[in-house]
């Protein structure tokens, strides 16, 4: 069924001109989350901000959304043989070209270049333990897509010519995970790509790891990290590699969401050493992003019962918003993000 689906945003401006510093300690604008109608109820993990108008999401039961007037109008639909089929992760290039990532049973990738119109399969694997987790392009041909392991490795796609065709990394080149060790399908961001062969991804479980590869994918290192783990429900869910050499990941106890311990690491040296912060976030959180509001970095984290954001780097964490998300992301200029999450949840990030 399609629907276009009307909600009005209220949009606050700053009219101080000296209201917003360059310095984090007189940092005093709040982010705060307005609701939009998306007109669909299936459970969203896959959101992707094109821009400041272009925003496609996915999720349960073969749907996928789109707006291209900043949620004014949301566009629903399924995806015709494909209705039984959860789609994790979205990645999209502008309003007409998008990917979409079925997890398992069996997995798919499916490519539209219409706005949604027709969408083509261009990958498909049915075999016993497939389960993609995130994908990931670099750039407009680069992309890469890991999975839960296979044969005691970990699995990694990758396509050179925009997501048309897509190849499995060699076994030789995939790394070994260890027993009862694997990644989380929860946002569609346990994996980066943000630098020229760089790539990285996260893992949970039985232990917490962060994996890194200079040549895309070839060879790889691996950093124990120590945020929560252990269990089947804890770990690593989310890592972001904004630019230059600075890093964070985030994770938690899906299980147990307001659990204490330590949830969140950094990095400043491309992920050669990670640090633990002052204060963690409050509890499980699935996401991680990065805006810049005046020329500051700001952190947002989100999880199923709590959303929460930084302006020190990850060292201090603030609870912000009413609301909890599976999902969320920011446009490539780093200032304009949306998130979403059950029921259809979807709400852009509004600073005030």
């Amino acid at each position: 069924m399609r629907a276009w689906i009307v909600t009005f945003v209220f949009l606050f401006a700053c009219t101080s001109p000296g209201s917003h510093k360059k310095q984090a300690t007189t940092f005093n604008i709040q982010p705060n989350w307005v609701l939009q109608e998306s007109g669909v109820e299936a459970s969203l993990r896959g959101i992707f901000v094109v821009d400041k108008d272009v925003v496609w999401a996915s999720g349960s039961n073969g749907t996928f959304l789109k707006t291209v007037d900043g949620g004014i109008n949301w566009f629903s639909d399924t995806i015709s043989g494909y209705t039984n089929f959860d789609f994790r992760d979205i990645e999209a290039f502008d309003s007409l070209t998008a990917i979409v990532m079925g997890i398992a049973n069996p997995a798919v990738i499916l490519k539209t270049t219409d706005g949604g119109k027709n969408w083509k399969q261009v990958y498909y694997k049915n075999q016993e333990g497939i389960f993609l987790n995130s994908m990931i392009f670099r750039d407009k041909d680069h992309g890469f897509v890991v999975g839960d392991p296979i044969d005691g490795k970990f699995f990694l796609l990758f396509t050179r010519d925009g997501g048309e065709t897509w190849k499995e990394l060699p076994a030789e080149s995939r790394p070994l995970a260890e027993e009862g060790e694997y990644m989380f399908a929860a946002s569609g961001t346990c994996i980066a790509s943000t630098k020229p062969n760089n790539l990285w991804f996260c893992s949970g479980g039985s232990i917490a790891r962060i994996f890194h590869s200079k040549d895309d994918g070839y060879s790889w290192e691996d950093s124990n990290i120590p945020v929560m783990s252990g269990t089947p429900s804890s770990g690593i869910f989310s890592i972001l590699f904004p630019g230059d050499n600075n890093g964070y990941c985030i994770g938690g106890d899906y299980a147990r969401p307001d659990s204490t311990g330590l949830t969140f690491m950094f990095t400043n040296d491309n992920g050669g050493t990670w640090h633990k912060p002052k204060n963690s976030p409050a509890g499980y959180r699935s996401c991680i992003k990065e805006l810049k509001v005046d020329g500051i970095s700001m952190l947002i984290a989100v999880g199923r019962e709590g959303t929460g954001y930084s302006i020190d780097g990850g060292q201090n964490w603030q609870d912000f918003g009413a609301n909890g998300f599976y999902t969320l992301d920011v446009d490539a200029t780093f200032e304009f993000g949306w998130a979403a999450g059950a029921d259809g949840k979807v709400a852009r990030l509004l600073i005030e």
